[in-house]
């Protein structure tokens, strides 16, 4: 359509001072100003499309968060990992969710969520029900700990998912820095003075 547009812009140079002109021109600004609306139209589209497209398929994203500060040395800190689908298709077969924890300072002591199966030991849980895509989420899991008494300000962990015909790899693993509140060290020293 803009080439046609320029073709007849040239042919219409070449008739100037035409009585017919001014009803011509009055057209020819009319299907330029038809051209630029249609162009910004279909940038906004593509723009609008670009940005709403999912994967092709079921796409499982996970993302791992804490209870907030741990305490060295404390028990009882919690762990949450949510597994999401946001691509346009259900989940098919197995799919894994598996929890790395710095065992240098992190004990499990329990792991569980509504509908998984859980192994404390390997810090992995699996379930096969379908979850649909558009970003529904299966029931969180939550990972229960115990800090160690040498444990640094941070700490590292991370979170992965696998399986259920997952399309994208680019978003299977989350990680998660958990701050630690440091608690005082006191020693005792017996002295003794000679009489």
């Amino acid at each position: 359509m803009v080439g046609c547009t320029l073709r007849l812009f040239i042919l219409l140079s070449e008739w100037k001072g035409s009585k017919i002109m001014k009803p011509v021109y009055s057209l020819q600004r009319s299907l330029l100003q038809a051209v630029r609306l249609l162009t910004v139209a279909a940038l906004i589209l593509s723009l609008g499309v670009a940005g709403s497209v999912h994967a092709a398929g079921p796409d499982l994203t996970v993302q791992v968060s804490n209870s907030g500060n741990f305490i060295e040395g404390g028990t009882g800190s919690t762990y949450t990992v949510t597994v999401s689908n946001v691509g346009d298709a259900p989940t098919s077969g197995l799919v894994t969710m598996d929890f790395t924890l710095n065992a240098t300072y992190f004990t499990a002591t329990a792991m569980s969520g509504a509908g998984w199966t859980c192994d404390l030991g390997t810090l992995s849980c699996t379930r096969s029900d379908a979850l649909s895509g558009g970003g529904f989420s299966y029931p969180a899991i939550t990972i229960t700990v115990d800090v160690a008494n040498d444990t640094p300000e941070t700490v590292d962990n991370d979170a992965s998912i696998s399986g259920g015909g997952d399309v994208n790899g680019d978003n299977n693993v989350d990680f998660d820095t958990t701050n630690i509140e440091q608690v005082a060290d006191l020693t005792i020293e017996k002295t003794h003075s000679p009489a």
